[in-house]
């Protein structure tokens, strides 16, 4: 009996003296999107340019840089599953036309924005000897 309560004596302070883990952070989810369809409006495709965006869709929420623009509460169909909050829209342009339509998390969202920081040479190495 005492050998016992002394074994779990050692595994609860063992338990306590390991250091917290934080919860983690939800992953960076993000789909890419063929078309967007809003009522009584055209799509807006690949190839769409920044008058006909702003025009259908108004003004972003904000924007991660000239070519990044950031609309939200939009929904996939069919509808993801409920934990799955991917629901802004992430435009990218180039050349004052539509590239990639994103719709992502807020963490993907983040993740965009950080990269986008990154000086363009910044990611490589280069090792000489």
């Amino acid at each position: 009996m005492k050998t016992t309560i002394t074994a779990l004596l050692a595994v609860g302070c063992t338990l306590l003296a390991l250091p917290v883990l934080p919860a983690s952070e939800p992953r960076a989810r993000a789909y890419r999107v063929n078309a967007i369809e809003t009522l009584n409006s055209p799509t807006i495709e690949p190839g769409a340019s920044e008058f006909t965006v702003r025009h259908i869709l108004g003004e972003p929420a904000r924007k991660l840089d000239a070519n990044t623009w950031v609309y939200e509460r939009f929904r996939a169909w069919p509808e993801p599953p409920v934990e799955d909050d991917r629901r802004t829209l992430v435009i990218q342009f180039h050349s004052g036309r539509v590239a990639d339509l994103l719709l992502v998390n807020s963490r993907a969202e983040v993740v965009i924005a950080a990269r986008l920081q990154t000086k363009p040479g910044a990611r490589e190495l280069v090792a000489a000897k």
